[in-house]
């Protein structure tokens, strides 16, 4: 059914398919190789990537029904997994940066999650020819040979032409993917907690502009992270920022030593 005014084509909802992509170094990240080290270490990064897979569909979110009395227990419903492993390797990954709480005490953010979803989405006219195709199979396996005038009125030569406008428009797409992907530097994961993510790039620049405490900032960031669960999207971006505030309480609390009784700042 489709809105009064408005046409098939612009609101039938169109399908999307997701998969989850992994880096091929996911394995000799430091924070991988930390959490494997650890008890049941492979089970715990198993846990991480089924619950990956369980948050795609809502952009790294997982909220579970509250049918226990903690997520832990109604885990164990969705990914069949023992309670006792859920709770270790939700503690893990919470100290790793991976997993943030959400306000309530049933919902949880895979933090890594924006980076890791690939998706494929089937445009209005790539679904219309799959279900014609289905039809006209249908029809031919039931001896009729006779496909409805709805279905006659879309000529081979149409049909050949969506095929390819879709094909086209996909490898167009796929191509622009890989070309982002490509000009993206990788990260490297740093700090304590290995969950700092910078560039060489980003590290080289923070070193030249703040020689003397960059370092300190960045494992206060690590340490910031790994206990209260806080997520960024810039890393470099956020060192810069605590770097400069600090420094302007340090101008202002200067001013202030150096200003005499009865003069204003």
């Amino acid at each position: 059914m489709t809105e009064e005014g408005g046409s098939a084509e612009t609101t039938q909802k169109r399908k999307r398919y997701f998969w989850l992509k992994l880096h091929e170094n996911f394995f000799n990240q430091a924070v991988i190789k930390f959490l494997r080290k650890m008890p049941e270490g492979d089970t715990i990064v198993l846990i991480y990537l089924e619950l990956l897979l369980c948050s795609i569909h809502s952009d790294g979110w997982i909220r579970t029904d509250g049918l226990y009395d903690s997520i832990e227990k109604d885990l164990t419903l969705v990914i069949d997994e023992d309670e006792m492993k859920i709770k270790l390797a939700l503690a893990a990954l919470e100290k790793t940066g991976l997993i943030a709480w959400g306000t309530g005490n049933f919902e949880m953010q895979m933090t890594k999650i924006p980076d890791m979803i690939g998706y494929f989405s089937e445009s209005a006219s790539a679904q219309r020819m799959r279900n014609f195709r289905q039809r006209k199979a249908l029809v031919e396996e039931s001896g009729t040979g006779k496909a409805s005038q709805c279905d006659a009125d879309v000529t081979p030569a149409l049909q050949i032409r969506y095929a390819d406008i879709d094909i086209d428009t996909d490898i167009e797409k796929d191509s622009e993917e890989r070309g982002r992907e490509k000009s993206t530097l990788p990260r490297t994961p740093r700090g304590r907690w290995k969950n700092v993510y910078l560039t060489d790039a980003e590290a080289e620049e923070l070193s030249k502009d703040y020689p003397s405490c960059w370092e300190e900032y960045l494992e206060q960031l690590s340490s910031f992270m790994a206990s209260e669960g806080k997520t960024y999207q810039n890393h470099a971006a956020v060192i810069r920022r605590w770097i400069e505030r600090d420094n302007r309480k340090k101008a202002g609390e200067k001013r202030d030593y150096s200003a005499g009784e009865g003069e204003s700042l």
